[in-house]
């Protein structure tokens, strides 16, 4: 059974290497490795160029991180694909776990394990928190990690590539629509994978994009969005961007979350046959002023 990994990459040349090694260090699977890079100006194409045909890699201008990972999966040929971003890396026998789980008699659709965060310099700084997959969890936040999740192409036929029209949410959109599809879903227990996380990440230097997003991707999905991204996007708006307008917001975060579930209210309507993803309740957290 193949394996597919696309690596969509910009300018990321002091961490691509060690991606790309975490991938071609795989043992015990058919592997193919495709690198779609937004035509980097530093030192990524040498990079490139130094893993030789171990690799196959095109740098080029493309329309963003889906529209790379779209044309990654479109020139695949494996039976099992996932995308892996340059900053990210797997752990060793990640892959060969992950076809285990694929032929098991369940033939899931998509196989999704544990990870951990990396800093910088690729020290280990905590557990990344994974979720069971159910719309409960989906519904209230991205509870899955990216790079340790993988899908077989046939669910491509059946619900789409990524949206290219997203920036930063197009693998939570990706799994939401999956859910509503009826995919099965098999979990490894297992840590699969390395999420890094540094400053200038878009996790987190592209905050608001984020949430504005995800909002908008739930009203089209659901009919309406989840209280608890509205009221992150509160406090995002209250502590960190500081809007004009946000001494009007309430500093308790009670009061916030109040004012989070009249906004998912009155948002849209809830299509009736999404109401799994509601169920979850928006977390709870202890009261702070500023």
């Amino acid at each position: 059974m193949r394996c597919s990994v696309i690596v969509p990459s910009l300018n990321q040349g002091r961490f691509i290497g060690e991606c790309l090694a975490s991938l071609i260090e795989q043992s015990g699977v058919d592997l193919e490795v495709i690198v779609f890079d937004g035509g980097s100006d530093d030192k990524t194409v040498s990079i490139l160029k130094s893993f030789g045909d171990r690799i196959s890699w095109t740098s080029e201008a493309d329309g963003g991180q889906a529209h790379a990972i779209n044309k990654g999966v479109r020139a695949s040929t494996g039976e099992i694909v996932g995308y892996l971003n340059s900053d990210d890396r797997l752990l060793p026998d990640t892959l060969q776990k992950v076809v285990k789980l694929f032929e098991a008699p369940e033939a899931p659709d998509i196989v999704h394990g544990n990870a951990e965060y990396i800093n910088e310099c690729s020290d280990f700084i905590g557990r990344y928190r994974t979720l069971p997959w159910t719309p409960a969890n989906l519904g209230a936040q991205c509870s899955v990690c990216q790079p340790a999740t993988f899908w077989r192409r046939s669910l491509i036929n059946q619900i789409g590539e990524m949206n290219e029209r997203l920036v930063c949410s197009m693998d939570y959109d990706f799994w939401i629509r999956a859910t509503l599809a009826g995919a099965k879903v098999s979990e490894s227990s297992e840590v699969l994978a390395s999420s890094r996380d540094y400053a200038s990440t878009k996790t987190r230097a592209l905050r608001g994009t984020i949430y504005r997003e995800i909002i908008g991707m739930q009203k089209r999905h659901f009919g309406r969005a989840h209280a608890q991204w509205f009221y992150e996007f509160l406090c995002y708006l209250k502590w960190e961007e500081r809007v004009k307008y946000r001494a009007a917001l309430p500093s308790r975060l009670n009061s916030l979350l109040s004012v989070a579930r009249l906004l998912s209210r009155f948002s849209g309507f809830q299509k009736p046959e999404c109401s799994s993803f509601f169920d979850h309740p928006p977390a709870k957290f202890e009261d702070r002023t500023t």
